[in-house]
């Protein structure tokens, strides 16, 4: 929800550990990316992103969000429905 990315702009300390545990499991774990394939293929589900309020409608197996540093260097995604 938007209420948390306002929080993080608001406190430097939550926006640092929100970017060191984005930084942690990309550069240490090696995770890019989250997938779940226990919907039906085919049925649509929105993607919220939390930063920035922006919504995708995801189908079937493989979506993502590209993540570009020179553009945001981080987005958060809570499945919607």
């Amino acid at each position: 929800m938007r209420q948390h990315a306002e929080h993080a702009e608001q406190s430097p300390q939550v926006l640092q550990l929100i970017m060191d545990s984005l930084r942690y499991w990309v550069l240490d774990m090696h995770v890019d990316g989250y997938r779940d394939a226990m919907l039906a293929p085919g049925t649509p589900y929105v993607v919220e992103d939390l930063l920035d309020g922006a919504e995708y409608v995801w189908r079937d197996d493989w979506n993502y969000v590209k993540l570009d540093p020179a553009a945001r260097v981080a987005h958060i995604l809570v499945v919607r429905g």
